[in-house]
């Protein structure tokens, strides 16, 4: 691991919160602690980052529901303005480097706490909880995560120490060179005083523009943008692994395994809470080409604009990133019955409530006697569903709705599914 720094310093560059000292002015930052940094592309704040230390990512690994972890609105109100929230040019994430060492032999360093040497903290931009893209495995091997590392180790220069003659020790009480000290709240990284000039080339905006790869590896950025109109702007966090050796718990080596989300309210409240374990939130994220815009990957997105939600592409087994009709259900004639035949997710059966609703005339439908469809296997009144095929957690059933014709001459069918 790193070295550690436990001096407490007035940091020139960041805001200084931290967990446990919310209302000092004292920046309290180790090496391999999450930062929580913020840039603004345009406009008020453009030449200033603000910095927050959330401590270790051990502790969110271990317990993502670990609730409020700052308040920061009057220090957003401050640097970038009372409009902060509803800004679209303000941008946040959040990163975390153990280290960049070698994985195993010279230079290499044992575990810390079940994270090997090279393990990433780094966040994505989720519409809600747990809808963030998660890297697939080998998306970032070793040496790419090492050229990371080395990238982020000159931003934590910044915040750390002065540490042979490489780290940054300033005290400002008047971050934003306006005259005013901001009382209580350590200063912003500000590009316009002389001596935070060579800082800068190491700060939150030089490491994660918004339209390049983060720390030089992590393509399309680790960023959320804010001005969504709504009470909270999410990012999910996940750990990307080098190595599962010594890894505890292990994970995805080259990839992501989500650990929390963490959410920023309309008041500045700064909170990690895991998303529930949800199937669909597994299955929406393993498409290529990858929803890389998180509105996309909710429930209710049609990012292929094919005329199915993403929740319907979900029961019926389709890919929400390639428009593709031949998914819908099929309603056709059997003898004396009118057969509705879809093929649907075994693992949605228990997620998203599916019924079918038929008509006559396209106006009345039975919605207040829908048939059921059940959530297992066999014949349940005019509906069965087949045995499970395939391999978990991609298995398929197929499900018929079997209605006997009686007078009528023709019959509408749809499926309807609520999650």
């Amino acid at each position: 691991m790193k070295q550690q720094h436990n001096q407490k310093i007035i940091l020139f560059g960041a805001i200084a919160l931290s967990l446990g000292n919310l209302h000092s002015a004292v920046f309290n930052y180790t090496d391999g602690n999450l930062i929580l940094g913020f840039q603004a592309t345009a406009g008020q704040g453009s030449s200033q980052n603000v910095f927050v230390s959330l401590g270790s990512p051990i502790t969110l690994r271990d317990n993502g529901n670990a609730g409020t972890l700052a308040n920061i609105g009057s220090t957003l109100s401050t640097v970038y303005g009372s409009n902060w929230y509803t800004r679209t040019d303000l941008w946040f994430g959040v990163v975390a480097n153990l280290n960049q060492q070698p994985t195993s032999g010279i230079g290499s360093r044992t575990p810390v706490n079940g994270d090997p040497s090279r393990t990433f903290y780094i966040s994505q931009p989720a519409a809600s909880p747990g809808t963030g893209i998660i890297f697939a495995a080998n998306t970032y091997p070793s040496d790419a995560l090492g050229l990371g590392g080395n990238a982020l180790a000159g931003m934590e220069r910044v915040l750390t120490p002065v540490e042979s003659g490489t780290g940054w020790n300033f005290t400002d009480s008047d971050p934003l060179n306006d005259g005013v000290p901001l009382d209580g709240i350590a200063g912003v990284l500000n590009q316009t005083i002389n001596q935070h000039a060579t800082a800068w080339t190491n700060g939150w905006s030089a490491w994660n523009p918004v339209s390049a790869a983060a720390f030089t590896v992590f393509t399309g950025g680790i960023q959320q943008n804010f001005g969504k109109g709504t009470a909270q702007t999410y990012v999910d966090l996940q750990r990307i692994l080098a190595t599962n050796t010594g890894a505890a718990p292990t994970g995805v080596v080259g990839g992501g395994t989500y650990e929390t989300t963490i959410s920023i309210s309309s008041t500045g409240v700064v909170s990690a809470n895991a998303a529930s374990s949800s199937n669909f939130t597994t299955w929406i994220g393993t498409f290529n080409p990858p929803l890389t815009n998180a509105a996309d990957r909710t429930e209710g997105a049609d990012p292929d604009k094919d005329g199915i939600a993403n929740v319907l592409e979900f029961v019926l087994n389709g890919n929400p990133a390639v428009s593709n009709q031949a998914i819908l259900p099929t309603l056709g004639a059997s003898g004396s019955n009118y057969v509705f035949s879809f093929t649907r997710r075994a693992d949605s059966a228990g997620e998203v409530t599916q019924v079918f609703e038929y008509s006559t005339d396209l106006v009345d439908w039975t919605t207040n006697t829908p048939i059921a469809i059940p959530t297992t296997p066999g014949t349940t009144g005019y509906v069965t569903v087949g045995a499970s095929t395939g391999t978990p957690p991609n298995q398929v059933q197929a499900v018929t709705v079997s209605v006997p014709k009686g007078t009528h001459t023709k019959l509408f069918g749809r499926l309807k599914v609520v999650k």
